[in-house]
């Protein structure tokens, strides 16, 4: 059995809607289930919102459209005594006048002001918020910002901004939450960035509060979907993804973002599992040895070691201005699932996989030389080595390469033509 891009790809969007750390902006070939087992699955409905192409275009048109702002003019009526301001309304006056009277200081006047507050510009100021406020979130600025993706609301971006903060007329326009029925009205405006305003609102409303069909939700996700086009990378997924399936049916997926490798969490039998990608997992786990651990080992060899650090460094020092020291080891799992107990919050069991997307026996034992080294090397918060004291598995993936059969209690070995089970 081989896999094709295409194939992994596939397998992995059923369960994640987008790899949201290097990925690039494609159309997804693919018809699959929505799962709506996500995590922040709101978050990901306003990426993709920014994302269309409907949004982009109302920003890219926002400064032309702007130059045609429509105002109404609104008359006030005022009584006052001695002082006239506006128009004299007679008959209004004199009505006054007799009621107080015949006071001959009092005048009723009509002045005329113009208007920024109409249906549709409360529709197009609380558009222009979101947008402003959508890109100024930290979760979406950290994405969008650094993404190849998300390069196009670099542009956008300032657009929003100026009109927000440097358009007098916008600014005059009071920052309110709209009815359906205000929304309604300016759907029927004459003006398009007034109709184009408040569609954008009903969809970003709808898509937040959940009122979609299957069919536009799926729509979205093809039009905006978002994945790696590392091949090592997706092979990673790929085997995330079937260790999930392996392990439970009720899982939590989360938005693999830059501050996040977290892809999913479950609970069974009174015990919490996360499953991380490319990480050394929460504060419980330590996958690293630091050279100066050396400097109480008795040893010829360890000592030698320790020594050719303090050289290194001094001369580091005279060399280049600054230190310079390397661990003697330090490591970070491609799949790493930690098994907490929910009463006592400890640390019980630990897998650690390792993915070798190759056909090459030599590379294939690269990989379990670094999957030992992570099982032996492992260490909890107190710098303690944690083999034989909680139950720790290691899983080496392989590509489409033949090997004997091993499922122990220490080891399993996962191949893509299925050989290992």
């Amino acid at each position: 059995m081989t896999l094709s891009k295409e194939d992994v790809i596939e397998e992995i969007a059923k369960y994640i809607h987008g790899y949201l750390k290097e990925g690039t902006l494609s159309i997804l070939p693919y018809s699959y289930d929505i799962n709506p087992s996500i995590h922040s699955f709101t978050d990901l409905l306003k990426i993709h919102f920014l994302l269309l192409a409907t949004t982009q275009h109302f920003a890219e048109e926002l400064p032309q459209r702007l130059k045609r702002f429509k105002t109404t003019t609104v008359s006030n009526k005022e009584r006052t005594h001695n002082s006239i301001r506006g128009r004299i309304l007679w008959q209004d006056t004199l009505h006054e006048r007799y009621r107080a009277g015949n006071d001959k200081t009092i005048y009723v006047t009509s002045e005329q002001n113009r208007s920024y507050d109409t249906d549709e510009n409360l529709v197009l100021k609380e558009l222009l918020s979101l947008l402003y406020e959508l890109n100024e979130e930290d979760f979406i600025q950290g994405i969008i910002g650094k993404m190849k993706w998300g390069e196009t609301w670099h542009l956008l971006s300032p657009i929003i901004k100026q009109a927000m903060f440097k358009n007098s007329y916008i600014q005059r326009v009071s920052t309110v939450k709209t009815t359906s029925k205000m929304r309604q009205r300016a759907l029927k405006h004459r003006m398009p960035i007034y109709r184009e305003a408040a569609m954008l609102l009903n969809n970003y409303y709808r898509l937040i509060n959940g009122h979609y069909t299957s069919e536009e939700l799926m729509s979205i996700l093809y039009s905006t979907f978002l994945m790696t086009d590392n091949e090592d990378t997706l092979m990673e997924l790929y085997w995330t993804i079937q260790l999930i399936k392996e392990k439970t049916t009720d899982p939590t997926f989360h938005l693999l973002t830059e501050g996040n490798t977290k892809v999913a969490e479950w609970t069974d039998q009174g015990k919490n599992y996360s499953l991380y990608h490319n990480s050394t997992g929460t504060r419980q786990l330590n996958f690293n040895i630091g050279i100066d651990e050396l400097r109480e080992v008795n040893h010829p060899i360890l000592s030698q070691m320790y020594a050719a650090k303090n050289w290194a460094e001094e001369y580091s020092d005279k060399l280049f201005g600054t230190s310079y020291s390397r661990g003697i080891w330090n490591g970070r799992p491609d799949i790493l699932i930690e098994v907490i107990d929910k009463k006592t919050g400890k640390l019980t069991d630990l897998v650690i996989g390792e993915v070798k997307n190759t056909q090459s026996i030599t590379y294939a034992k690269e990989g379990l030389w670094e999957l030992s080294e992570y099982l032996h090397y492992v260490r909890n918060a107190n710098k303690e080595f944690i083999k034989n004291k909680i139950t720790i598995k290691g899983v080496l993936c392989l590509g489409n390469i033949g090997v004997e059969p091993i499922n122990t209690m220490e080891l399993e070995v996962k191949t893509v033509s299925g050989i290992v089970r």
